[in-house]
């Protein structure tokens, strides 16, 4: 059987006060063309130095209630990522009730908009040693292409 690859690129573009931003689009996305999003949570592990990469970015006028519904929903989608990964259906029950109570938790909060934040740039050696290339570094667009190994 032969080997795919699909690209996944992201685009995040800031201004002198922060993010305000994000679009991505995908070779295998169910929507052709650029998405628009308020926030993204990326994470890479890196197996040799037993390391989690992180880039978690939102946009300058996200509400503080997007925000609350953007951890809740990623929080259930991990649960269940979890136990397809590992097949630990006791630690899913234990991520979804976490995240139950967050959204309880949550929903007594205000809606003050988060600050617009690029909460960790990655150098660039990193980038390409996970092979995420910069495709374009123009002004305030930062925009990176991310194909994986399928």
């Amino acid at each position: 059987m032969g080997r795919n690859t699909s690209e996944i690129r992201l685009s995040v573009h800031t201004d002198n006060e922060g993010v305000d931003g994000i679009s991505w689009e995908a070779d295998d996305a169910l929507e052709p063309g650029m998405q628009q999003a308020k926030a993204m949570l990326l994470a890479l592990w890196d197996a040799e130095k037993r390391n989690a990469l992180r880039i978690d970015l939102w946009t300058k006028d996200m509400t503080v209630e997007d925000m609350n519904d953007f951890f809740f929903q990623t929080l259930l989608t991990m649960a269940d990522t979890y136990k397809n990964a590992t097949n630990n259906r006791d630690l899913m029950a234990d991520i979804k009730i976490f995240a139950q109570e967050f959204a309880e938790k949550a929903s007594r909060g205000g809606e003050a908009p988060f600050p617009g934040s690029l909460a960790y740039l990655v150098p660039l050696e990193i980038l390409h040693a996970l092979r995420v290339k910069p495709c374009l570094i123009h002004n305030a667009n930062l925009t990176y292409c991310y194909t994986p190994y399928l």
